[in-house]
């Protein structure tokens, strides 16, 4: 099937756009996680845990920048957590992402995304913290190497096994993203809920 050129009209604004905005400096910087990063299910509502029991993800503290969701997978943490840290396969399972360059050095990962459409790709890189012995990783944006549209970002990934059913998994993910004025606006053209996005490809990876 032939796809559809698009339109030029739309591409044009969409340059003076860059044009305007893509040189906008950085300004934010986040607090990243130091050591354990909380277990939000032991603070769930009751009516909050009930939609867990119906596999309904949860999600708390959503703002403009990112928010945290729990949510449960029907798998065994250590399936999960392999998931979880198969960079490699992201390309092949997480919406919108090209590509990754993954280099390990002790209990720190770094990874260099490519992330993006047929609009733009933007580039980042995120050095996560994997403590031996643990199954929660955090992670903040590496400043050292350049980064396209994303300002700061820091977040995490905790998996926990659900009590008296070791062959599924409570997880919960973390995740605030300050973007440039630009990165905002393709974020917005993407339309998709980033929360919600990670428990279903996680999911669909851990329970196939």
């Amino acid at each position: 099937m032939k796809k559809s050129a698009p339109n030029l009209k739309f591409v044009f604004s969409m340059l003076v756009f860059v044009i305007a905005c893509g040189v906008e400096p950085a300004q934010a910087n986040l607090t990243p996680y130091t050591g354990e990063p909380p277990n939000s299910i032991s603070s769930l509502s009751a009516t909050d845990r009930q939609k867990l029991e119906r596999n309904d993800p949860v999600k708390l503290n959503v703002t403009s920048d990112g928010g945290t969701v729990v949510f449960r997978v029907n798998a065994s943490p250590a399936t999960v957590w392999g998931v979880i840290r198969d960079f490699g396969q992201y390309p092949n399972r997480v919406p919108y992402v090209k590509s990754t360059t993954v280099t390990t050095v002790g209990e720190h990962v770094d990874v260099d995304f490519v992330v993006g459409n047929w609009m733009a790709d933007v580039r980042y890189s995120i050095d996560h913290y994997f403590p031996a012995g643990k199954m929660w990783v955090t992670w903040t944006l590496n400043k050292a190497k350049p980064s396209s549209q994303v300002t700061d970002t820091i977040g995490y990934w905790r998996v926990d096994p659900v009590p008296g059913n070791p062959d599924k998994s409570n997880v919960t993910y973390s995740i605030a993203t300050v973007l440039t004025s630009l990165g905002r606006f393709a974020r917005g053209l993407l339309g998709s809920d980033e929360l919600l996005t990670a428990t279903q490809w996680l999911r669909q990876a851990s329970e196939t």
